[in-house]
């Protein structure tokens, strides 16, 4: 097989699963390489569960393909000490040496067979539709930064993907801020209400091969949800009389059925660059986010963006819990932290200031100053991209709304 194909098989990889292990125990990533007579393709996935299931599926596979092939086998190899000895290599044309590669035991077989049986056969069914690259990976490169770093919370460490008036509308939190951006689209997308949620292993996938070109296509398929029945059996313990009307019982252990039904596992499919990436989307419920947005605010600082977000640049290097002061009089916005040593004892306070238009409707005159995190108001600038930008307050405990004509961001206020 192709040395280069490889080496960008395992690459792509290797960026799928971060901190993939094989099993528990060897704390270390695994990839296969399999060979079924016509394909060669590698397959790795990733071991991070995201809630705890009976099945242990994988969240995200992975499936290269890596050229003809008329063998069949299935080697285990790790990926990053595979790359790198790859590209030591010179030969364009390499060969895995059976010999030499440790055989998969019984148990490891079975295993890859229950949990990735499910994320092969949504593989082999879906057929992938078309869709504008560039227009995706400007939406999910919008509202990243707003992503959940917590990976054991399915339902914040994702972006969700919707359909909103004929537009795409991507969306992100973490619990403590929130980025939302609309992108218009050649046609609507084929995208359910509820939506689809893209895992930060598969966002960050996407966005490391997703072309910036405009009129590039990448192939999405999503499996519609489907109803099982699951039986489970548990014990039940009675006492119970050893003869009719007698004194003496005696302990009795049955087994009883129960039926629940449930959702069974469906999966989206992202095909792109030879590859393919399975990603199961089940039991991912994204939290209704249109509550947090302020639907008005009472007090609006229209301004520059790039001269706020300057401003906040410049403070934020002075401080080390990121807390900065914001007061708002008339036209003038006032920029303020206390900075600290690395002793912790506090320095004079730095001050900066920025110019534009302040609307007040709260029914009072008077300056307005609230708390905010600077390094969530950095991501918010960065990700509109207007020229002027709209800071929206209400409150000093209420949201913060910072939007331009189609990218809003929300975050919480911080004491001052």
């Amino acid at each position: 097989m192709n040395r280069k194909t490889l080496i960008k098989a395992l690459t792509m990889a290797v960026k799928l699963t971060p901190r993939a292990g094989y099993t528990k125990e060897s704390g270390r990533d695994l990839a296969f390489l399999w060979q079924n007579g016509e394909r060669a393709r590698v397959v790795a996935f990733s071991c991070d569960h995201y809630e705890k299931s009976d099945d242990q599926a994988p969240r995200t596979v992975l499936i290269a393909d890596v050229g003809p092939t008329a063998e069949v086998s299935c080697y285990g190899l790790y990926p990053r000490e595979t790359l790198a000895a790859l590209k030591t290599l010179t030969e364009n044309d390499v060969k895995p040496d059976a010999s030499k590669a440790a055989p998969l035991e019984l148990g490891d077989v079975l295993y890859l067979a229950c949990a990735l049986g499910p994320a092969f056969e949504a593989w082999r069914t879906l057929a992938p539709t078309d869709q504008p690259a560039a227009l995706y990976r400007h939406a999910l490169r919008t509202v990243e930064h707003a992503m959940s770093g917590d990976v054991t919370c399915a339902h914040l460490s994702c972006i969700n993907l919707s359909e909103h008036g004929g537009m795409l509308r991507a969306a992100a939190t973490d619990g403590h801020r929130l980025a939302r951006t609309d992108v218009s689209m050649p046609s609507a997308p084929q995208l359910s209400v509820d939506g689809l949620p893209v895992g930060r292993a598969v966002v960050s996938f996407l966005l490391s091969l997703l072309p910036r070109t405009v009129g590039s296509r990448f192939g999405l398929a999503i499996q519609a949800p489907q109803r099982q029945v699951k039986v489970t059996f548990k014990q039940v313990t009675t006492w119970q009389p050893v003869k009719p009307r007698a004194q003496a019982c005696a302990k009795v252990t049955t087994l009883e059925a129960e039926e629940r039904e449930t959702s069974a596992p469906h999966h989206a499919l992202y095909r792109l660059n030879g590859c393919d990436v399975v990603s199961r989307i089940d039991g991912i419920l994204f939290p209704p986010y249109d509550q947090v947005i302020p639907r008005e605010t009472t007090r609006t600082f229209t301004c520059d963006r790039a001269a706020l977000l300057a401003e906040v640049r410049r403070l934020d290097l002075n401080m080390r819990n990121h807390g900065l002061a914001i007061e708002v009089n008339n036209s003038c916005a006032t920029l303020s932290v206390d900075p600290e040593d690395k002793d912790g004892n506090i320095k004079p306070t730095v001050h900066g200031a920025v110019k534009g238009e302040w609307s007040n409707s709260a029914g009072f005159a008077g300056a307005f100053s609230i708390g905010v995190n600077a390094r969530y108001l950095i991501d918010a600038l960065e990700a509109v991209e207007g020229a002027r930008v709209t800071v929206g307050f209400n409150g000093e405990l209420d949201p913060i709304r910072i939007a331009d004509a189609h990218t809003e961001c929300v975050c919480m206020p911080m004491r001052k």
